[in-house]
């Protein structure tokens, strides 16, 4: 009687475990994960874009001087 028990546990344990691993499968393929990391992703890129256009634009003035080839203009960029 007991030993029927410790199967019948065995058999719905891993029956359980199946389907959540098939629901987990499905999870990590669905759409879902597609645009959680797409907007993850779009994120980053956009803060990275931010700065480099406050870069850029506070080396709009310094290009803009009369001799852009200039060693001072150079030593103020770096």
């Amino acid at each position: 009687m007991k030993n029927n028990r410790k199967i019948l546990f065995l058999v719905a344990a891993a029956i359980i475990l199946f389907a959540l691993a098939m629901v987990a499968e499905s999870v990590y393929f669905s759409d879902y994960e597609f645009h959680f990391r797409t907007k993850r992703f779009n994120k980053i890129l956009h803060e990275k874009e931010k700065i480099m256009e406050d870069c850029l634009n506070g080396l709009k003035p310094v290009l803009a001087r009369e001799n852009p080839n200039d060693t001072i203009s150079k030593n103020d960029l770096f």
